[in-house]
């Protein structure tokens, strides 16, 4: 597969995303060994069912075979003991299912979850990764071995999300890959991606969304508890990745889940990404899913608010259900002035470049520059999206901005947007809208 062809596969909107060394491939071409690298991309309570998710594809990658010493992860470790976990020091993926915290190690805690501990994991950096609080492992992989991916977060076109730091672009994404890619790091490599309208478990248009909800707690985000079942469930050996694609895709209704890359991964046995072993007991966590009557499922953009009102109906709450009712009033409000500032913000980059714009749409790699440079100055200097996770759902309004942006456009809004934001109060009231 050329450079030319990843960077294809990844300019869409993915869920599995593929990648092979450009030499001959065998549907059944076992690596020497499997690695992985699992990442929550965010922090705080409302997001619990990403760092649940995270250790429960830990141990789904233990129990399959994985090496513990193959397997890196990154998550911000702030949730297992929050005083609003109803279980302390645990992380479940529903509400009464097993305990994924217990036994899992943590690499890279709080701030070192960033993208450079990323990159510098998947390229196998350990000086880098070192200069930050954590283990300092990294993965040892090689040309022969294949690498598996989880990333779990918020997202948005071509966004994905970090709890520390800027966020990671599409290009770096690209650049990293291709930087392991060149350095032997892998044989074949697969990427699952939960993010709403980003390299997503969706598509561009749509939400994920979060299951296993019960009272103000969501467990899990659907398409990654679909497909860590769907594992568990199967023989690994005897199951290709393309078959998983279209049995999670079908028990996800809610979203289009997305699959791009190279037949020669997308057509392997899933079992050479995530391990060899059957799974002692197939259908437990699929039967508690089945059984529960706590399956709500719920946009995760509306998780938050989701959360807040169930706090505040809870009548054994009281002081608790008060305090939960006047931060939902404030984060509805929040919410409403964050659209009043982005209309306002967008209305100030068209007027500010309207004599600049291309009559004609520009080519799609220049639409996808621009798109980025305005989501990473939008991050620096206005909403840092680490903060604000309701954010990422208006990102791709800059989209048709950028469709007919010249250059000096693109100078000229990149101005107007530090204009506007910087030392702006009305925006400094309305941080941490989520």
């Amino acid at each position: 597969m050329s450079s030319m062809l990843l960077y294809s596969a990844l300019l869409a909107i993915a869920t599995f995303t593929c990648y092979a060394l450009p030499q001959p491939g065998l549907l059944n071409d076992p690596p020497t060994s499997i690695h992985a690298l699992l990442v929550a991309g965010s922090n705080g309570f409302n997001n619990y069912r990403h760092q649940a998710d995270l250790a429960h594809a830990y141990h789904l990658l233990i129990e399959k075979g994985v090496p513990a010493d193959n397997i890196v992860t990154m998550m911000y470790d702030d949730v297992a003991y929050d005083p609003r976990n109803p279980n302390p020091g645990e992380l479940r993926n529903i509400w009464n299912g097993p305990d994924y915290r217990k036994g899992m190690k943590v690499d890279y805690r709080t701030t070192s979850v960033n993208k450079y501990v990323f990159q510098a994991v998947l390229s196998g950096d350990s000086t880098v990764a070192s200069a930050f609080a954590g283990s300092g492992r990294v993965l040892k992989s090689t040309s022969s071995d294949n690498v598996f991916i989880f990333y779990t977060d918020h997202g948005a076109y071509n966004i994905l999300g970090m709890p520390s730091g800027p966020v990671i672009t599409r290009s770096d994404l690209v650049g990293y890959i291709e930087h392991a890619r060149a350095l032997g790091k892998f044989h074949k490599l697969s990427i699952y991606i939960e993010a709403f309208n980003g390299l997503t478990a969706s598509s561009s248009t749509e939400d994920s969304y979060a299951c296993n909800c019960a009272k103000s707690i969501c467990y899990a985000d659907l398409f990654s508890y679909k497909w860590m079942t769907s594992s568990e469930q199967h023989n690994l050996m005897q199951f290709s990745i393309n078959q998983q694609y279209s049995d999670v895709k079908k028990e996800v209704r809610s979203s289009t889940v997305q699959m791009f890359g190279s037949p020669a991964v997308t057509e392997e046995r899933v079992g050479y990404f995530q391990g060899t072993k059957p799974s002692k007991d197939v259908v437990s966590m699929a039967k508690l899913s089945n059984s529960s009557e706590h399956s709500a499922v719920v946009s995760i953009r509306d998780v938050p608010i989701h959360s807040l009102l169930m706090r505040a109906k809870d009548v054994r709450g009281g002081e608790h259900a008060t305090r939960a009712a006047k931060e939902l009033q404030q984060a509805l409000q929040k919410r409403e002035g964050f659209h009043i500032i982005f209309d306002n913000l967008l209305k100030r980059l068209h007027l500010s470049t309207e004599e600049l714009q291309e009559e004609h749409e520009v080519e799609k790699s220049l639409q996808d520059q621009c798109y980025e440079t305005l989501v990473l100055e939008f991050d620096e200097h206005c909403f840092p999206l680490r903060n604000n996770a309701f954010a990422f759902g208006s990102l791709r309004r800059f989209r048709p901005f950028c469709a007919k942006a010249s250059r000096n456009a693109i100078q000229r809004a990149i101005d107007a947007m530090r204009l506007y934001c910087i030392g702006n109060p009305v925006i400094a009231e309305v941080q941490g809208v989520e």
